[in-house]
């Protein structure tokens, strides 16, 4: 059986004493010997070294040793560090955004009651002292509605007489009076709207209000057809464009007219 030398491990001769390569008296433990104590270390679950003269290769002999485990500390500081900057982040945006919200419900409180004040005034909103001049206004421009409804009558009625009288246009001069009277009539309808639109009134009276707005568009689309075409035939032009537009309004005019008295007889 062939052995090896404990110090050196050169291969030997079973009956050589002394290694021939370095002098050193060889022991009786055969390599089959050595070979068997491994396994049955193997077996029995545990790694054991070989016994000492595995020297006899030239190592070291080699125990059990497990490699240290090496936490990940810079991962996980990463990882803690990426999550308080998204934090930051997030509150930062959010701050920035809402910065001044806490001022915002006032402003808006504010706003919203100028607003509402304004709305009431829009609403024709007035104070309780003021009830019966806006009424009274009410009633004096409806009368004054039945008056500029007479003259714009007028009006036409001499337009009528003119034209039956042989006149083909208002190029004569004693067109001038007709000319004049439905300019006149014109401005009177144009200032009782003026005065009807800006009045203030209840919003339990703004029905009425609205209706007698009507009867006065009726009224100033008939005088200002009248006096269109009039002074169109003045300046050599047709009169029969702005006559036309005339009697479109004076059939409006009676159903408006009816609906504004059937409201405010109520």
């Amino acid at each position: 059986m062939a052995k090896f030398c404990s110090k050196c491990g050169t291969d030997i001769a079973e009956n050589i004493k002394f290694c021939p390569k370095c002098g050193a008296r060889t022991n009786k433990i055969s390599l089959e010997k050595n070979v068997k104590d491994a396994i049955n270390a193997t077996d029995t679950g545990r790694i054991n070294p070989m016994p000492n003269n595995r020297q006899d290769f030239g190592q070291q002999p080699q125990y059990n040793q497990q490699a240290p485990v090496q936490k990940n500390n810079d991962i996980v500081k990463f990882v803690i560090a990426g999550v308080v900057l998204a934090v930051l982040i997030v509150f930062g945006m959010y701050s920035l955004v809402f910065k001044d919200e806490g001022n915002k419900p006032v402003a808006s409180q504010a706003a919203q009651s100028v607003q509402q004040e304004k709305n009431n005034t829009e609403s024709s909103s007035v104070p309780a002292d003021t009830d019966n001049k806006y009424k009274e206004k009410i009633a004096e421009l409806a009368n004054q509605k039945d008056q500029l409804d007479v003259e714009i009558g007028g009006v036409a009625a001499s337009i009528n007489s003119y034209l039956n009288n042989g006149h083909a246009d208002f190029r004569d001069a004693s067109a001038d009076k007709i000319l004049n009277d439905a300019k006149a009539t014109l401005d009177k309808v144009e200032a009782a709207q003026k005065q009807l639109k800006e009045l203030k009134v209840k919003s339990e009276d703004q029905a009425v209000k609205d209706a007698l707005l009507s009867v006065y568009d009726c009224e100033a689309g008939r005088i200002r057809g009248l006096y269109k075409g009039v002074l169109d035939s003045r300046n050599n032009g047709e009169y029969s464009i702005g006559f036309g537009e005339g009697t479109k309004a004076a059939y409006k005019f009676d159903d408006e007219n009816k609906k504004f008295n059937d409201l405010y007889k109520k």
